[in-house]
């Protein structure tokens, strides 16, 4: 929606490319861990 790539939000929000490509395409739940802040960080899930 802000129209940047998934390596650039990987890179400005400190994750690794691949945790946020399996997250954003549903490979990772993310359910806990990096996984869970990935989805926090995109909007998809709450914070604790």
């Amino acid at each position: 929606m802000q129209g940047i790539t998934l390596s650039e939000f990987a890179r400005q929000h400190g994750f690794k490319y691949r945790t946020v490509s399996e997250v954003v395409r549903g490979v990772n739940k993310g359910l806990y861990g990096e996984g869970h802040r990935v989805a926090v960080a995109l909007g998809l899930k709450r914070g604790p």
